[in-house]
């Protein structure tokens, strides 16, 4: 783990993503503790992303931050401030509409 690799460094990177797409809103974007369960429990679930396979450090990560929902967290592990989430999800549903529809009619 000292070389960077390995399933921490990963949650960490998607961590900073996330922080990022709030716009680094720290007073409303979960800390990692909180953040990094979230990812571990969506995981589990397999509801919105993988994470690479990285068996024994997955373990231990689960007994440092236990899995537990966490509400916000979207597709890609990118945790969406509650005035973003209902834009962002009109928007990608409009997208998807659109797309359905050119397919039908293509």
């Amino acid at each position: 783990m000292r070389s960077g690799r390995g399933l921490l460094p990963y949650i960490y990177a998607l961590f900073a993503r996330s922080l990022e797409s709030s716009e680094y809103d720290i007073e409303t974007h979960p800390p990692f503790e909180i953040y990094a369960s979230g990812v571990l429990e969506a995981v589990e679930c397999q509801h919105i992303g993988r994470l690479p396979e990285y068996p024994a450090e997955l373990l231990e990560l689960k007994k440092r931050f236990p899995p537990r929902r966490l509400s916000g967290l979207d597709i890609g592990f990118v945790w969406r401030r509650p005035k973003d989430r209902k834009k962002y999800a009109t928007s990608l549903c409009e997208n998807f509409i659109r797309r359905s529809v050119r397919v039908g009619h293509g």
